[in-house]
């Protein structure tokens, strides 16, 4: 604005007006605060995403490998070493070694299945965030399938069948014993194949 007085001096109106323009010029202290914060913030975030990922993507495989890698050990090299003990003698050892296996296998079949879901989610989000759509791989599809159906099929081992083992066990009754074990022989064989099944899928399925 153009000062009315011709004078050569400064009005009053302008003196005052001068300072406060200036004032209201400034950035305010919420902005100078919280932009440099949301901005630490965000680059936080995105260096560590990809630590984080690989962080979970190593547990995954490991839950993986410590439940894969034991089936395979307990279906080819301990059932057929124990073949040889009376029925009495092999059961109570099956259903304990199975007992400490199954622990293991419950917290890595939780792991598997909760990193898995993480990770899918994690690529879903950014490629959204990138303005493209998410459209999950085939092999992706594939592991998630059998990793859903092999996480049910060892809660259905962990709590009847190994339950019926243990039933049997504590009884004495062997011949029942020997048929619960033999069921959960059958059910851990489905498992192990589709367990191979995903390893394969990843080893040699077309990139992603």
């Amino acid at each position: 604005m153009v000062c009315a007085d011709t004078s050569g001096g400064k009005c009053q109106s302008c003196v005052v007006r001068g300072p406060l323009l200036r004032l209201s010029a400034m950035p305010s202290s919420s902005a100078w605060l919280k932009t440099p914060m949301q901005k630490g913030r965000a680059n936080a975030d995105s260096d560590n995403a990809p630590m984080l990922y690989a962080t979970l993507k190593a547990i995954h495989v490991l839950a993986i490998v410590v439940w894969v890698g034991g089936m395979v050990f307990s279906h080819f090299f301990l059932r057929p070493a124990l073949a040889q003990l009376e029925p009495p003698q092999r059961l109570r050892l099956m259903h304990d070694v199975l007992g400490r296996f199954f622990r293991a296998v419950l917290v890595a079949s939780l792991l598997s299945l909760g990193t898995g879901i993480w990770m899918i989610g994690r690529v879903a989000k950014q490629a959204v965030q990138s303005g493209g759509s998410f459209q999950m791989p085939l092999t992706w599809t594939l592991m998630a399938v059998l990793g859903v159906l092999m996480v049910a099929i060892f809660m259905h081992i962990r709590f009847a069948l190994y339950a019926r083992l243990g039933r049997a066990v504590a009884a004495s009754d062997w011949p029942a014993g020997a048929a619960a074990l033999a069921q959960v022989r059958q059910w851990v064989t489905i498992n192990l194949g589709m367990g191979l099944l995903i390893i394969v899928v990843v080893l040699v399925g077309p990139a992603s």
